[in-house]
């Protein structure tokens, strides 16, 4: 997923160069594909059936850029997201987790899809508008925290803080991680009459974040990564340690965080996360390429996560929030930043956290009282016969079906329902050589028949008997 989020915005800051860049998810026969794989798979999933759509992507005739493709076994298929309608909330005393949980259904509801394309494309100032003409919020049953210890990385402000007041206000115990200064949001929760201590710790030393946990609430329960940098840079002129810094604190810092604390979490049976990706990762962004990178590889994480924490009660989730922060105001107008108030965030992220959420291995775009899960959509592709070598020109023959979602589309939630693409290829392409191979065999009977020569003179049969010459 990280090689998604690069490769998107590589294809945006490259576009007006000429530098044509795509991303495919290949499955082959290799030194690795063989330590997870039977012998008979991987007997057809010779490279020699991705090769030649490397070749047509890397040919100069080709100029689609910025896209996923999956390829393997004959089969090519293309990838792109897809966004449910979505949730609108009113912002104002009635937009509570409980109110999201009310309409939860809708969050994830896709009989009315979205394609975003490149870019997201909601419009958070116009559902703000919106929003404000709606009526009060319903409520679902109330959501307690009582009894749950809920740590929050990178809480000293902007969407951290907004998620820790919510916790705590809800009941939780809540640890405030940040190396800044997580004393104001401490404060604030104890104000409240909430509970609440600060660790300034750095993600990156997940150990002694968690251990703070353990000492002061003798456990842990939810935990928000939501602790970020930005090192933004056109790729041209990004230095080495503007990368290594951004992947540190959000991918080593998010997992170092999840390790440490997974033991406990195993060992109790329970637990939340919520992983924090962005619009960068989804989409990729100029001037972004290690932040994009790092944002989409925590969606590839949060679902490996989410499959292993399942059977153990562990649900993982990842949002890609927009709001207004200290490190958006960096890069957005202040008269938006005002607008995109945080708190207006939090419902959701909470709601995630809660027991009575029942979602995991999910991703959702979140914005002002706005709520939407996305989704992989999948061409149904071509399935190339296996019975001769596949060729760039057969690829580029055959394109137009390649990236047609107009019909028998696919939505792949898993490894498996990925890899059934292959083993329809795989079947596909048996199908068809099995009817090549009878094709050319009623051939070579026609042909034998053709050849024979029946000598003239007079020839007599009935229904019982075969032609006899007199």
């Amino acid at each position: 997923m990280g090689m998604v989020g690069f490769t998107e915005t590589l294809a945006k800051e490259g576009a007006k160069y000429n530098i044509v860049a795509n991303v495919i998810a290949p499955i082959a026969a290799s030194r690795m594909t063989e330590t997870i794989m039977d012998p008979e798979t991987l007997s057809k999933l010779g490279p020699e059936w991705v090769v030649p759509l490397v070749a047509y992507l890397t040919h100069e005739s080709h100029k689609d850029n910025g896209n996923i493709y999956e390829v393997g076994a004959g089969s090519v298929t293309k990838l792109r997201w897809e966004r449910a309608k979505g949730a609108l909330f009113r912002l104002d005393d009635t937009f509570t987790p409980s109110a999201v949980l009310k309409k939860w259904d809708e969050v994830q509801n896709f009989k009315e899809p979205v394609h975003p394309g490149t870019q997201s494309g909601i419009d958070h100032i116009s559902n703000i508008e919106a929003s404000d003409k709606l009526p009060p919020n319903p409520q679902s049953e109330k959501l307690d925290f009582s009894g749950k210890v809920a740590l929050v990385t990178g809480a000293g402000g902007g969407l951290g803080r907004a998620y820790a007041l919510l916790f705590a206000k809800l009941g939780a115990s809540v640890v405030v991680n940040d190396v800044g200064n997580p004393d104001k949001t401490v404060e604030e929760i104890k104000a409240a009459g909430g509970k609440a201590v600060g660790d300034r710790h750095s993600v990156e030393d997940g150990d002694a974040v968690i251990k703070t946990c353990l000492d002061a609430f003798g456990g842990v329960h939810i935990i928000v990564n939501n602790a970020g940098i930005l090192r933004d840079k056109s790729f041209a002129a990004m230095t080495d340690q503007q990368w290594d810094d951004v992947q540190k604190v959000h991918v080593r810092g998010t997992y170092k965080v999840c390790k440490a604390a997974w033991p406990h979490l195993y060992k109790q049976k329970y637990g939340r996360i919520i992983n924090t990706s962005s619009s960068s990762g989804i989409y990729g962004n100029f001037g972004q390429a290690n932040y994009a990178c790092a944002k989409a590889a925590l969606i590839g994480f949060t679902r490996a996560l989410a499959r292993e924490g399942q059977k153990n009660n562990i649900l993982v989730n990842v949002i890609a929030p927009t709001a207004g922060t200290d490190m958006t105001r960096t890069i957005m107008p202040e008269e938006v930043v005002q607008k995109l108030k945080p708190d207006f965030i939090a419902p959701t992220v909470v709601l995630l956290g809660h027991e009575k959420c029942p979602t995991t291995c999910a991703l959702f775009e979140v914005g002002p009282g706005f709520s939407a899960r996305l989704r992989w959509e999948r061409t149904a592709g071509v399935h190339f016969p296996t019975g001769r070598a596949l060729t760039p020109e057969d690829i580029a023959g055959k394109w137009k079906e390649i990236t047609d979602f107009s019909r028998n589309t696919t939505h792949p939630d898993s490894p498996a329902e990925s890899t059934s693409m292959l083993m329809a290829g795989i079947k596909a392409a048996r199908e068809s050589n099995n009817a090549a191979a009878k094709g050319a065999s009623r051939n070579k009977v026609l042909e034998k028949a053709q050849s024979i020569k029946i000598p003239p003179g007079e020839y007599k049969y009935d229904n019982q008997e075969g032609i006899e010459s007199n």
